[in-house]
């Protein structure tokens, strides 16, 4: 409810009394009231906004623990999608006996296949060799197809050992989403022609139970082998799927 007029200057509070100097101090009181209420009002703001804003992402990586599976940087395709549908100018290989599949990107071309196998490589040049083969599990387990893919590699490489860096050791082999066994080795290929080249070699190879899939990627040229083992691992070994885990 209102004052009558004139009560203020009658009996009202003192701050409303005694002429100018009373009258600019109620002026600067209500000033001083309307900016605390506006910092208590921003303030309330700027909390609503903080409870509902979404947590900050939590690390992939235990706290002072070494990470075994780092975050990849390389933006790379990182496999089909849940459709089942190639990405986008891909090619794709499926075993003709196994039905397994793997995809590739433009620049990649097949250089040979077998019913269960399949070789990649780059169409122009020579950086590094992708290897495929397959059986069913009934007739190799992950570390007899390894051994079997590591006695093929011998006859091109005949000095190919396990490298015996500690650093590239594979802490956790997967291949095709399923666990298995793998390393990297070293060697130098035998030409006929006499010159010898260097080549470092991964070695994987994994089972789904019905299958057993192994794969060797080898790089020609020392000074870009983690350059190409990312690009491959990426862009081609995580299109690779197992027959029975593709998406129908």
């Amino acid at each position: 409810m209102s004052a009558p007029a004139g009560s203020a200057a009658a009996g009202g509070h003192s701050a409303w009394r005694g002429g100018e100097h009373h009258g600019r101090s109620g002026v600067r009181r209500l000033i001083v009231v309307f900016a605390v209420l506006f910092l208590v009002l921003t303030g309330l703001a700027v909390l609503g906004a903080a409870v509902k804003a979404p947590a900050a992402p939590k690390s992939v990586c235990p706290v002072h623990q070494e990470c075994a599976s780092p975050p990849r940087r390389v933006g790379l395709p990182s496999g089909p999608s849940v459709t089942g549908a190639l990405l986008a100018g891909n090619k794709v290989f499926v075993s003709p006996a196994l039905g397994y599949r793997v995809e590739y990107p433009n620049g990649i071309g097949i250089e040979s296949q077998t019913a269960t196998g399949v070789e990649l490589a780059p169409t122009h040049g020579s950086s590094f060799i992708v290897l495929l083969k397959g059986a069913s599990a009934g007739q190799a387990t992950p570390p007899q197809l390894l051994a079997a893919m590591l006695n093929d590699l011998h006859s091109t490489i005949p000095d190919l050992q396990a490298d015996s860096d500690a650093s590239t050791e594979i802490l956790s082999p997967a291949l095709a989403g399923h666990s298995g066994v793998g390393g990297f080795y070293q060697g130098d290929v035998d030409s006929p022609s006499g010159p010898v080249s260097p080549v470092d070699v991964a070695v994987l190879a994994s089972s789904d139970g019905r299958q057993t899939l192994a794969t060797a990627v080898i790089s020609t040229n020392r000074s870009q082998t983690n350059n190409f083992f990312i690009f491959v691992d990426q862009a081609v070994l995580d299109t690779l799927r197992f027959k029975a885990d593709i998406p129908r």
